[in-house]
């Protein structure tokens, strides 16, 4: 379970909304074709890969909060970008690879051999 504090609150159903908490791990194959249907009524169009489109991650973060895309799109560019880089990271498993991280600045105990 993953919570984003939001930098602008919105409301929701009535309700001001300064959190949003997302299960990407409750999410289903099931889901992530729902999501495409919506990608493509959004007006969507193919992409190489569905999951670096912010109309498509949307919807997933969408789904993943049991919120409406619309809830997701009347969020501000700020809290939204957030939210769609994270579930990017999700997707591509980005947070789980170590070899794509950026090095460490600490110095490393290997000896260079010339």
């Amino acid at each position: 379970m993953k919570t984003i504090t939001l930098q602008k609150p919105i409301k929701i159903n009535g309700k001001s909304v300064d959190q949003i908490n997302f299960d990407f791990d409750k999410l289903t194959g099931q889901d992530m074709c729902a999501a495409e249907t919506e990608y493509q009524t959004m007006g969507g169009i193919a992409a190489a890969s569905l999951a670096l489109s912010n109309r498509y991650c949307m919807s997933i973060a969408a789904k993943a909060a049991n919120l409406t895309v619309d809830d997701i799109l009347r969020l501000s560019a700020k809290d939204c970008t957030r939210i769609v880089l994270d579930v990017q990271n999700f997707l591509l498993d980005l947070d789980g690879q170590e070899d794509l991280k950026a090095p460490s600045a600490e110095p490393s105990n290997k000896q260079l051999s010339g």
